[in-house]
Parts: structure tokens; sequence; C-alpha cells
């Protein structure tokens, strides 16, 4: 169960998906919109940490 593994309540989670929804414009339930956040996620999170080991 997802929702074991953080201690979060269902409902607080999709509460959170519907406030992103809301910041960001978009519908996440389109998996090609859900699929371009993760990897503008993932490609923010690779920045920062080569970022971060160049500074180092």
């Amino acid at each position: 169960m997802p929702n074991l593994a953080c201690y979060t309540h269902r409902n607080t989670v999709l509460y959170r998906i519907r406030k992103i929804q809301d910041m960001l414009d978009h519908d996440l339930s389109d998996p090609y919109t859900r699929e371009y956040a993760l990897l503008s996620i993932k490609v923010l999170y690779l920045y920062h940490w080569k970022k971060k080991q160049t500074l180092s």
C-alpha cells in the first residue's frame, strides 16, 4: 500500500494532486501530460544533483 510508505492518508494525496493540477493548469489524468511532468521533475533533479557535484 503506497500510502503506508509515507504515512499520508489517501484523501490527502488526492487533494494535493488536485492542487498541483490547479497550479499547473493541466490535467494529470492525461498520460502524456503526466509523463511530461514526471520527466521534467527528473531532469530538474538531475540538474540540481549535477550542479551540487560540480561545486564539491
